[in-house]
């Protein structure tokens, strides 16, 4: 069925990438009452213009073209929006998770009692580089880290900035 319908809305004349289709009813020859040929078209009115089954094709036609164009369009942009969503996960889930790992161990060290501290970090000066460390990690909002992590990746592109995070 959907094969009979392709060629009745795509039906013209001669063959299209090799496969040959009926003519259209546009020339096909039939006799009238006084047994010459006539075409469908014949009328007294011939150059008048284009006949109703010549602008439905041309309605057709159009319609479909424009579907078609518009569905190719979305299809592009689909894709190129997948791609490029791709692109940007695989480059910021990395600096995501290593800033995640570096906010939850200074928030955990920062809540710990002072002997445990003094147990896991050997030295005060190492201990006030964590507690600095967290005071500055903690004041910088998700939105704000962001925005830095945006700046890196077109310092990155212009090649101002080598190496990863």
């Amino acid at each position: 069925m959907e094969g009979n319908l392709a060629k009745e809305i795509y039906s013209f004349e001669g063959s299209a990438n090799g496969v040959n289709l009926p003519p259209s009813t546009s020339n096909v020859a039939v006799s009238d009452s006084h047994g010459e040929d006539a075409s469908w078209y014949d009328s007294d009115e011939e150059g008048c213009g284009p006949s109703g089954q010549d602008m439905e094709w041309q309605k057709r036609s159009q319609h479909l073209y424009n579907s078609g164009y518009r569905d190719g369009i979305t299809t592009g942009q689909n894709a190129s929006v997948q791609e490029g969503f791709n692109d940007g996960f695989k480059d910021s889930v990395l600096a995501g998770y290593k800033w995640g790992l570096v906010r939850g161990v200074t928030s955990a060290l920062d809540f710990l009692p002072d002997q445990l501290k003094a147990q896991m970090v050997d030295t005060d000066e190492k201990r006030s580089e964590f507690k600095c460390l967290g005071e500055t990690v903690g004041s910088v909002s998700s939105e704000d880290a962001l925005k830095l992590f945006h700046e890196y990746v077109q310092m990155k592109k212009s090649g101002k900035i080598k190496g990863d995070l």
